[in-house]
């Protein structure tokens, strides 16, 4: 059994993250994701997406525009390297480097507040970070889930920094797996 590869146009064809674990992003310009096409995407040899006579599943979302149109948001306290967003679906990506400062906000590229977003650190190790407004907590700002383990839902004011998303940002504390000094993000 191999992890779930998450690519995206953001960062570019080749950087793999992987869902199941804290590891680092990688980089493989010919093994992974080699290219994002007009008609889909171009696979390379690696055993984890592209093993021979083995079956694959491929999950793929647009967010807006094409990968030329994407550019900074400075709606926020941290301005974004790039975000790509798709306001009809409610579906956006954006990159970022961390401040290290609880409040700190990234915008998000949406006309309304998500109420799913999920960051990851790529740069160094560190947990993938889910705020998720559902009906299981009722104060869900406060709140994080983690996709790489089995764990409940927990609190904790360093991820969210106990504030909601708004229909422009959403709220950062001063935890490593959302915003550690100098170090790149991915958010969903």
């Amino acid at each position: 059994i191999d992890s779930h590869h998450l690519f995206d146009s953001i960062r570019g064809a080749g950087r793999r993250l992987r869902s199941d674990v804290t590891a680092t992003e990688n980089y493989n310009e010919t093994a992974y994701l080699t290219s994002f096409d007009s008609d889909g995407f171009s696979l390379g040899g690696d055993d984890g997406v592209n093993k021979n006579t083995a079956t694959y599943v491929a999950w793929n979302w647009k967010a807006g525009g094409n990968a030329a149109s994407v550019g900074s948001n400075t709606d926020g306290s941290i301005n974004t390297t790039d975000t790509s967003a798709n306001v009809d679906a409610g579906f956006s990506i954006s990159t970022y480097t961390g401040n290290d400062t609880a409040g700190a906000t990234v915008g998000h590229g949406l006309s309304q507040a998500p109420d799913f977003i999920m960051c990851k650190r790529r740069s160094n190790t560190g947990n993938w970070t889910i705020f998720w407004n559902n009906a299981e907590t009722s104060d869900p700002q406060t709140d994080y889930w983690r996709l790489d383990t089995t764990g409940a839902v927990a609190d904790s004011n360093t991820l969210w920094n106990d504030t909601a998303p708004t229909a422009t940002v959403f709220s950062l504390g001063d935890s490593v797996d959302v915003n550690a000094s100098n170090n790149t993000y991915v958010a969903y």
